[in-house]
């Protein structure tokens, strides 16, 4: 992954793609870079958990990383 990055599309207009830089951001309508960005967000969204396997997994490891810490603290 490159990062965050935005892209916009449009009816009847060319679709464009942003990304935040350190000094400055960058803006292309490049047909090219929207195809593989656009691509690459496919692939992302194709392997992420869904929503609630997410939520599980987020709660597994909140659990495991500080229910001992939790427990002690409570002492």
């Amino acid at each position: 992954m490159i990062g965050t990055f935005t892209l916009l599309r449009f009816d009847g207009d060319p679709d464009l793609f942003y990304m935040d830089g350190y000094d400055r951001g960058h803006m292309t309508a490049s047909p090219g870079v929207i195809k593989e960005r656009s691509f690459g967000y496919a692939r992302l969204q194709a392997s992420a958990l869904s929503p609630e396997d997410s939520a599980s997994l987020i709660t597994r490891v909140m659990e495991e990383r500080y229910a001992a810490q939790h427990s002690t603290e409570q002492r």
